[in-house]
């Protein structure tokens, strides 16, 4: 797949950390990569959420974050 751009969101920062050093070829090279951008993205403390089915699974934690960072933005610009 190809992509103009790529948005990243974590809710970690050592999940911006370690995605930033798998891009890392070698000393002063990286993976070919289209403009990326990062969010730190903090789970607002009000309002109910969607926990992740297997805690500290990349891949469960990353479905969890992407419905609840969805859900608040759908609230967000519905003005919930």
């Amino acid at each position: 797949m190809n992509y103009n751009e790529i948005h990243v969101i974590a809710d970690w920062p050592e999940d911006i950390s370690l995605l930033l050093n798998v891009l890392i070829i070698r000393p002063g090279y990286h993976l070919p990569i289209p403009p990326l951008t990062l969010e730190l993205w903090k789970l607002p403390a009000i309002g109910a959420f969607t926990e992740s089915e297997l805690p500290h699974n990349a891949l469960y934690d990353a479905i969890s974050l992407s419905i609840n960072y969805y859900e608040w933005e759908r609230g967000v610009q519905e003005g919930i």
